[in-house]
């Protein structure tokens, strides 16, 4: 029997609510109700788009961005609601329950991103692939080191909305199944070009599943979310760049106008570039102009890309539903506008000395962090409990003590619900245990920490 997108909403989760019989909306409701005042939603505020330790409150940071992602989620997800009604391929009951998930996903998207964007994860991966760290490394076994070689935002995501942001128990935030398969980008049949989730992670991913009778396949809602995530990623990054004025619209359109190929792409820039132009000429002062042509330019292009993802995911809703579809809905290739806009953002925004100056100073503050807590990694695992628990004799350990400290108590609660599972060995879990407290800081927090630990400074703020 062929799926119908009821069935991928549902009002179940890892762990029964505790209140009974509430609807599917109540329950989409709740979801948003525990995302929003989470701190680690908040945290987002302190993290990176692509400009660490900005001062300039105009340009974006990961909240910023996915608040922005959400609304695009908003937008487009109504817009595939109302095509599929027309087609009577969805039921109207089903408006808001649709709407608000594909929206709560795309809150969620970067909530797993470590501090510094995207530089934090590559410095995380190198920091774990080093081969003299494997070898210090030796008692976490192979296959979960291997985790965090391949350590991406998208797994610790996941572990933080299942784990980490608990409430009263080991559920997290205890979302609903739909919402936690419509965040899972990785990890399904066809989408493992990146980690989808952790090894320790995985029966958590295989309850959601069951709990919808679904296999392996990418949840349908994960392509909305991925395409306003699409969307949003360049044309925010540009802007921010405009904003900063280490670019300005004119070096975008010249830029776009020699390398769209594509004789569809290059009619529909033509449109776009018309209506950026198309702007009250008393508007004084270049940046000013270059801003305002940027921002006609987006609202336009944004239009555009949405009405080709709706397009997109309702002629393949069927190979979609049941999971044999693979690709985005919106091409990433170069000669199309959006890949061309990948193209310039990685050529004019990312490879400026600023940012390059920020990466290195991420790659200093990461690497020393993780450093900083080697000796923990390598302890014993008997000898980490004692240090833990507060059990050690005096003069033992005292390095290793004083490192425990800074621990946050939510992530070592957290770490001893999973060693008393007993599931996975307790190296392993130790180590995602300091990954979560290294990973999961802001920007700021990350440099005071690093500062502490290399002597710079002597405390940090309260």
């Amino acid at each position: 029997m062929s799926k119908q997108l009821s069935d991928f909403l549902q009002p179940v989760r890892l762990r029964p609510s505790d209140v009974p019989g509430r609807r599917l909306l109540d329950e989409i409701f709740s979801d948003s109700g525990r995302i929003i005042p989470s701190p680690a939603f908040r945290r987002l505020q302190s993290k990176a788009q692509v400009f660490s330790l900005e001062v300039n409150a105009g340009v974006r940071t990961r909240l910023t961005h996915s608040m922005e992602v959400a609304v695009y989620g908003r937008i487009l997800a109504g817009q595939v609601f109302k095509k599929l009604l027309e087609q009577r391929l969805i039921e109207e009951e089903l408006r808001i329950p649709f709407i608000t998930t594909v929206e709560n996903a795309c809150l969620l998207h970067d909530i797993g991103n470590p501090p510094f964007g995207h530089f934090g994860e590559f410095t995380i991966k190198a920091w774990f692939s080093d081969e003299k760290r494997r070898e210090q490394l030796a008692n976490i076994p192979a296959a979960y080191l291997l985790d965090m070689q391949h350590f991406d935002g998208n797994p610790q995501g996941f572990r933080i909305i299942t784990r980490l942001s608990w409430a009263k128990d080991e559920y997290g935030m205890n979302l609903t199944c739909s919402l936690l398969l419509s965040y899972l980008k990785y990890g399904c049949q066809g989408f493992k070009k990146k980690l989808g989730f952790f090894t320790v992670e995985t029966e958590r991913v295989e309850k959601a599943r069951s709990k919808l009778a679904l296999g392996e396949q990418r949840f349908p809602l994960t392509f909305l979310m991925e395409a306003c995530d699409d969307i949003a990623y360049c044309l925010s990054d540009i802007e921010d760049g405009i904003e900063k004025e280490l670019v300005d619209f004119r070096t975008v359109e010249e830029f776009l106008a020699a390398r769209v190929v594509d004789t569809n792409d290059a009619s529909t820039l033509s449109r776009l570039l018309a209506v950026a132009k198309d702007i009250d000429p008393s508007i004084c002062g270049h940046s000013l102009q270059q801003k305002t042509m940027f921002l006609l330019f987006k609202i336009a292009l944004v239009r555009t890309l949405a009405n080709k993802a709706e397009e997109a995911f309702v002629e393949n809703l069927k190979p979609i539903l049941d999971g044999s579809h693979h690709e985005p809905l919106l091409s990433r290739d170069g000669g199309t506008i959006l890949g061309e806009l990948r193209s310039f953002a990685e050529e004019h925004i990312f490879s400026t000395k600023e940012a390059y100056d920020l990466e290195l100073l991420s790659n200093s503050v990461i690497n020393g962090l993780l450093e900083s807590f080697l000796p923990l990694f390598k302890l014993e695992t008997e000898s980490f409990q004692k240090v833990l628990d507060r059990k050690t004799e005096r003069a033992e350990l005292e390095l290793e003590k004083r490192l425990c400290m800074m621990l946050p108590a939510r992530h070592v609660q957290n770490y001893r619900w999973q060693v008393k599972e007993g599931v996975h060995p307790e190296p392993a879990l130790r180590a995602h245990l300091l990954l979560d407290y290294v990973s999961g800081m802001t920007d700021a927090h990350a440099l005071e920490v690093f500062q502490i630990l290399s002597g710079v400074k002597a405390t940090a703020r309260a």
